[in-house]
């Protein structure tokens, strides 16, 4: 499990990241400051969960990820959420794609 969460200041993901070959749940929600994915991100193939809600500024998928064959549920917003439906549609036919609406809140701080 890596939880990156809230970390607007994150602009990238480290290639080495994606060669956590054990890593099954990976959360970078809200983290705004991101732009792309190393295309190593496709290495990570025992993945099966990935949330990436509020993350506007990540626009592309590397095609690599049609690779991720255990990915079963992805949460994201409308953008990226179409590549991902492409991606199902290409070559992970059990991949839920949960799309959410923007919310933006401090709440969290409370917790």
């Amino acid at each position: 499990m890596l939880m990156l969460l809230a970390l607007p200041g994150l602009k990238e993901l480290l290639a080495s990241n994606a060669k956590l070959g054990e890593l099954e749940y990976l959360d970078i929600s809200a983290c705004e400051g991101l732009k792309a994915f190393p295309k190593e991100i496709g290495k990570i193939k025992k993945l099966k969960e990935f949330d990436m809600r509020e993350c506007s500024h990540l626009k592309v998928l590397p095609t690599t990820v049609c690779v991720v064959s255990f990915l079963k549920l992805v949460i994201c917003d409308e953008k990226i959420g179409k590549q991902w439906l492409r991606a199902r549609n290409i070559s992970i036919p059990k991949l839920r794609v949960e799309i959410v609406e923007p919310h933006f809140s401090l709440d969290w701080l409370d917790e």
